[in-house]
């Protein structure tokens, strides 16, 4: 499955690359921030300026199953209200900014053989017991001092969600995200969730 996903994404960063090449703009922009080192590379090899992290839920009546290139995190809160980081790279021994850090390179799909870094897990449903499921850009973790301050975000959805409900949170979240990067990372963050009801 990864590597399926890796060769369909190619395919269409290859028909985009072909129907909309890069603008001047785009290149004074990429010269600008990056320099001609960058600019080169992205001319000569095009998907770079395309690379992306995946994160990714299929579930099923009886599985879950979860697939993840590069930074971010899916999050799984279930019945009992445990948080559970599903790939957690973090020894349990710690509770330090730096386990949870983005390193500078990281996977992504516009690398040669994407499909061989993908983290996947299977999970039977009824065991996880999901009551709410989060997948979220390396943005949010990183915009807290702890990974135990990330995980309680977990806690503090299902309460949005069970308190207020999904209309209350999808009108909220843009601000929830927007105001958690300015006092932590300052970095985009997209979120996604599923929510059992």
């Amino acid at each position: 499955m990864p590597r399926l996903l890796v060769h369909n994404w190619m395919d269409r960063v290859q028909y985009h690359v072909q129907k909309h090449p890069f603008s001047n703009d785009e290149i004074d922009l990429v010269l600008k921030k990056k320099g001609p080192l960058i600019l080169e590379k992205i001319v000569n090899n095009p998907k770079i300026a395309y690379g992306s992290t995946l994160l990714t839920a299929v579930i099923t009546k009886n599985y879950i199953i979860f697939f993840q290139l590069g930074d971010g995190n899916i999050l799984v809160v279930d019945n009992d209200q445990n948080v559970r980081c599903m790939f957690s790279n973090k020894n349990s021994g710690s509770d330090d900014k730096s386990s949870i850090e983005s390193i500078v390179h990281t996977e992504s799909l516009c690398m040669d053989n994407g499909w061989l870094e993908f983290k996947t897990g299977i999970f039977d449903f009824q065991a996880l017991k999901p009551k709410l499921i989060l997948l979220s850009t390396d943005g949010y973790c990183n915009s807290f001092s702890s990974e135990s301050g990330f995980l309680k975000i977990g806690l503090d959805y299902l309460v949005l969600l069970e308190k207020f409900g999904f209309s209350y949170l999808s009108k909220n979240l843009c601000n929830i995200l927007r105001q958690t990067s300015l006092e932590g990372s300052g970095d985009d963050i997209t979120l996604g969730f599923i929510y059992h009801m």
